[in-house]
């Protein structure tokens, strides 16, 4: 078990690290977009949408990474790592195409998210479990319950701002919401693998002094 909580704890850091530059990029498109309607979308920052893509991009990358470390010890790691990777083809056929096809596609890849995240909690709260960590297995629950409330809130958005605003305004708008949205997520979830990484990192080396 000792070798399997270093594992765990390694993984849910590294998945921790890139929700951090998931973070970083959901604030710099809200300020991005927010910049955008204010100035009446008369100008966008290239600089932040540059820097917004850039951490997400690098966000993605070590997620993944996190999470391929983490497929090993169980078989809903690699699940939750074939959602993911379709997620990302999803995302990827979606700014190929043109409406409705991108919305559609755009709306799968949200519900691939949600799936992937569910798969990451309810695994890792088996392990939490087994360490007596009831207080982190309820913070698990309360991240994905906080994904699902995000995923509703853009879907509303996506479909009000529709129908009351322009299309320039009703894409930045809805961008600000959907950003908004993920940082409320992100800091749900970074909270629970920072944690839940540091309780089974705290078993690994209790472990250790006893031997």
């Amino acid at each position: 078990m000792k070798r399997v909580d270093g594992r765990l704890s390694g993984g849910l850091r590294l998945m921790w690290l890139g929700g951090c530059f998931n973070l970083a990029a959901a604030i710099v498109i809200v300020l991005s977009m927010t910049w955008a309607i204010f100035s009446s979308g008369a100008f966008e920052p290239l600089m932040l949408t540059v820097l917004a893509v850039t951490a997400g991009t690098a966000g993605d990358a070590v997620g993944v990474v996190g999470l391929f470390k983490l497929r090993g010890e169980q078989k809903a790691y690699i699940g939750a790592l074939v959602v993911l990777a379709l997620s990302f083809a999803c995302t990827a056929i979606g700014k190929a195409v043109t409406e409705p096809l991108s919305t559609i596609t755009g709306l799968v890849s949200s519900a691939l998210g949600i799936t992937m995240v569910y798969l990451v909690v309810h695994t890792t709260n088996t392990f939490l479990n087994a360490v007596g960590r009831d207080d982190l297995k309820a913070e698990g629950k309360k991240a994905f319950l906080v994904k699902v409330i995000t995923f509703a809130v853009s879907l509303a958005s996506g479909i009000l701002t529709g129908l009351i605003a322009s299309y320039e305004v009703r894409v930045y708008a809805h961008l600000l919401i959907t950003g908004l949205a993920g940082i409320v997520f992100e800091v749900f979830f970074l909270t629970y693998l920072k944690h839940s990484s540091e309780a089974l990192h705290k078993n690994t080396a209790k472990k250790e002094r006893k031997r």
